[in-house]
């Protein structure tokens, strides 16, 4: 599947189009990624601050990878696979044991440690994201969006397809920089530190 993901043609980034299906992919990487990051970056700060190391420590730090993982899926789905039954399907089963995941968390974290005003606002912008993102998705593609609802004359495709046109190769080692640098580390190192910590 990702020979045939690299053989396809590359998206055209550099045009000026305005079509949705031009126009998403752009948005999604060059606006909606960084955000993300961004408020992924600001959540691990707060924790950093309330030393979820010797307070929450490893169980919610796990939590915190898990749901980035969860998160992730309706986005990369959309850039790498062709939209239809299949991703809408896999993407909202995603969402939905994000939300439980999310709930899980915040209900530990609130019996270990102090939760300040502003980490909870950044939970909120988080919880989001991932329905956002598959709305706009959904929006694009409505016909496949609603063929999973069993509406509308087209049938529902439950194969994962590589896209016909791929994301350019400079775009990938963007967002993979991104999320390595946004996503990874940061939260690779709050691991590490709650880690060390029940170790010692």
């Amino acid at each position: 599947m990702a020979t045939a993901y690299l053989a396809a043609p590359p998206m055209d980034f550099t045009s000026s189009s305005t079509d949705p299906r031009d126009a998403l992919p752009r948005y999604l990487l060059r606006f909606f990624v960084p955000l993300w990051a961004v408020a992924g970056i600001s959540d691990w700060y707060w924790h950093k601050r309330t030393d979820i190391e010797h307070t929450a420590g490893l169980p919610e730090s796990l939590m915190h990878i898990v749901m980035f993982g969860e998160a992730g899926v309706p986005l990369l789905l959309s850039l790498f696979f062709e939209v239809n039954a299949a991703v809408f399907a896999a993407s909202a089963a995603s969402i939905v044991v994000h939300e439980l995941t999310a709930f899980a968390d915040v209900r530990y974290a609130l019996d270990h440690r102090k939760v300040p005003q502003w980490e909870s606002h950044t939970h909120s912008f988080l919880e989001i994201l991932p329905f956002t993102a598959l709305s706009l998705i959904a929006i694009v593609h409505w016909g496949e969006f609603r063929s999973l609802l069993g509406a509308g004359p087209e049938k529902p495709d439950f194969r994962f397809r590589p896209k016909k046109r791929r994301l350019p190769n400079r775009y990938i080692a963007e967002l993979a920089a991104i999320l390595a640098f946004g996503v990874a580390l940061p939260y690779a190192n709050e691991l590490y530190r709650c880690w060390r910590a029940r170790r010692s």
